[in-house]
């Protein structure tokens, strides 16, 4: 009995010290085996060999070095670079730009669709879906785009920001106003104060004709930085469209000679000045805007607001002089033609 009872006992001591080692086997971390040890060795590579080709400024090659180290499983570090050189979030871009831009889309959806979430941190991942929401645009797929801003997107965010208003920029390039106007309305929702999503904003409400809406938008901006010549011209611009020619003059008029050093706000008191039954006016700011080069926009004020001087010689010199610039232009040449009858019925009479 006492042996039996000792066999038993030593089972137990035996049993309780492989329990302990399979506790500890479980609790330590599992080891990089050759393969992860290898792909790590891969990415820092790539990474090293991007950077220096970006500092040599080669920014092909270090996206042609971040891109074969993407593989069938990539990590997120890499891509993640791969994402912000191919598809910057800040900045805007030409159509050039974006069509060059286009290229990387879809190598970024097809490795986003194989990264394993799990090993990425939770900043990474969401700064690498909002250069996915890009990727989805510049590819159409607009509805894609805004959902994965949403899956990323935070409140005072910079980043979620310049992503809603590259998107906004592609929708306007590609004449697809009303979707820039809802990505940069999401914009507003994510940072309520930012300026320059106001701005943006309150122009394409004004292309797509909503004037009431920018006339809003654009005089709230105003009121936060009266002082910045772009925010009082934006405004003047959307208060000439909704027929408040007067009232946009008087603005503009405040910054008059900044206003004439510039070459699109000149233009704007221009017209607003000839819509406001201002002609002397006009020709002031017009004559500013050419002194900075030949315009057929400010020769046509500077041609109508003659005309409403009785000055026919001088406003016949200036649409001429639109035809020596743009021979094709209708405009001009019925100008002419009715300058043409009206002095003939003047010397008739």
């Amino acid at each position: 009995m006492a042996r039996a009872l000792g066999s038993l006992s030593w089972l137990l001591v035996a049993l309780l010290l492989l329990l302990g080692k399979l506790a500890s086997v479980r609790a330590e971390p599992p080891r990089a085996g050759p393969s992860s040890a290898l792909a790590a060795r891969r990415d820092r590579a790539a990474l090293l060999a991007s950077a220096r080709a970006e500092a040599a400024g080669r920014p092909e090659l270090a996206l042609r070095r971040l891109q074969q180290a993407l593989g069938s499983r990539p990590s997120s570090a890499v891509l993640l670079r791969y994402a912000e050189l191919a598809l910057p979030l800040a900045g805007s871009a030409s159509a050039r730009e974006l069509g060059e831009r286009a290229a990387h889309a879809d190598t970024l959806r097809r490795a986003l669709a194989r990264l394993e979430r799990t090993d990425s941190t939770p900043e990474e991942l969401r700064r690498l879906l909002l250069h996915g929401a890009l990727a989805e645009a510049l590819a159409a797929r607009y509805e894609e785009a805004l959902q994965r801003v949403r899956e990323a997107g935070r409140l005072q965010d910079a980043a979620t920001v310049a992503c809603l208003r590259a998107i906004a920029t592609i929708a306007a390039q590609r004449e697809l106003l009303a979707l820039a106007e809802r990505a940069l309305e999401m914009a507003r929702q994510y940072m309520p104060q930012e300026l320059a999503v106001m701005g943006e904003l309150g122009l394409v409400q004004l292309a797509r004709g909503r004037v009431r809406e920018a006339l809003r938008v654009l005089g709230e901006r105003f009121g936060i930085e009266p002082q910045r010549l772009a925010a009082r011209r934006d405004f003047a611009y959307a208060l000439l469209s909704a027929g408040r020619a007067e009232e946009a003059l008087t603005l503009l008029s405040a910054l008059a000679a900044e206003c004439s050093a510039s070459l699109g706000c000149a233009l704007e008191a221009a017209r607003a000045a000839l819509a406001g039954g201002r002609p002397e006016v006009a020709l002031t700011f017009a004559r500013a805007r050419l002194q900075h080069g030949a315009d057929l926009d400010a020769l046509f004020v500077v041609a109508d607001a003659h005309l409403h001087r009785g000055e026919l010689g001088e406003a016949r010199a200036a649409y001429q002089e639109v035809l020596r610039l743009q021979p094709a232009s209708v405009r001009a040449q019925q100008a002419l033609e009715q300058l043409a009858i009206d002095s003939n019925q003047q010397r008739s009479n």
